[in-house]
């Protein structure tokens, strides 16, 4: 299917709202001191199971879950991406597996098996699976008029992951979602069904395109994995050489370089680019925004080239 390009201008005003509320998803787990975001106010917390072959697993916070100050029945759900090594083995664990919804049905569709496994497992001294929590919240407060879903890396996975299973389970309820650098999800089945939904098709994902993250899982004849969506695109990174390519991946997927670069250009919408800004990962370099191209297939493909290169270094 033909992935649909938003301009940046179309994102809606509270898309650096949800980029604060990723940013103390992050905060929270790190336990960090959380910023406050004018308007909301922080409820409840949501947590994960990350499930470790052999050696059993952990219970994670992921997302934060927070309520307009001015309409109640406006809410807000943000998932942070990964942090932490036990994270790191679920993104690694590339097979699929059946989606399997909050109401018991089964639609025929596989994604990945490491996503679902933190959204819908369960371990230790866990009382309630990711799922059965967030489904247990909405019962708790009724219907809202609308949740605002979001999530960066593999928090946009997880963002898509209960998306896509509020349009099967409770289609009625209304929501919108919008992730940064969400990595691919599922299968072809997966990516049509998710956009074959009008709701779940809405969905944005802010892409810079110099990042390698929303490229995998790759496509390949064993698992054809794609993406969903509507992508609104920006370009930003650091080209010194100086830097080995493990931090400048860092540096091109970071959630705080994203919301530098998004806010910069929709408060600058007739001169964003080129920018430069102080870098989130290394305060001591600069990086350098410019008009995005769809995609940057070179600035991609150079940069995974040097890291196979810099793992095999490692590896010798």
């Amino acid at each position: 299917m033909s992935q649909t390009t938003l301009p940046l201008s179309s994102l809606p005003a509270i898309t650096p709202t949800l980029g604060q509320a990723v940013q103390n998803a992050y905060a929270q787990f790190e336990n960090r001191s959380l910023q406050s975001i004018v308007g909301w106010t922080l409820r409840t917390t949501i947590t994960g199971w990350d499930s470790i072959v052999i050696v059993g697993g952990a219970e994670e916070c992921f997302a934060l879950i927070y309520q307009n100050d001015t309409d109640s029945s406006q809410w807000l759900l943000a998932f942070r991406g990964t942090a932490s090594k036990d994270d790191l083995f679920k993104d690694l664990e590339a097979g699929t597996t059946a989606f399997i919804a909050a109401d018991g049905s089964r639609p025929d569709v596989d994604v990945h098996v490491g996503f679902f496994g933190i959204y819908s497992g369960i371990g230790g001294t866990m009382r309630a699976s990711m799922q059965t929590q967030l489904f247990a919240w909405l019962d708790g407060i009724g219907e809202p008029s609308t949740v605002h879903i979001t999530g960066h890396s593999l928090g946009g996975a997880l963002a898509e992951l209960f998306a896509f299973d509020l349009a099967t389970s409770r289609p009625s309820q209304s929501f919108q979602t919008i992730d940064w650098a969400a990595p691919r999800v599922g299968t072809r089945k997966w990516v049509a069904a998710y956009d074959g939904n009008p709701t779940t098709a809405a969905t944005i994902r802010i892409v810079n395109t110099q990042d390698v993250i929303p490229d995998l899982p790759p496509t390949t004849p064993l698992y054809d994995y794609g993406q969903v969506g509507q992508e609104a695109a920006v370009s930003f990174g650091n080209q010194s050489h100086v830097l080995d390519p493990f931090t400048r991946v860092l540096i091109r997927h970071s959630m705080d370089n994203y919301l530098t670069v998004i806010s910069h250009a929709l408060q600058c919408p007739t001169t964003p680019w080129p920018f430069t800004f102080t870098d989130a990962i290394k305060p001591d370099i600069t990086d350098i925004a410019v008009t995005p191209s769809l995609p940057d297939v070179d600035s991609r493909t150079a940069l995974i080239a040097e890291l196979r290169t810099a793992r095999s270094g490692r590896l010798a």
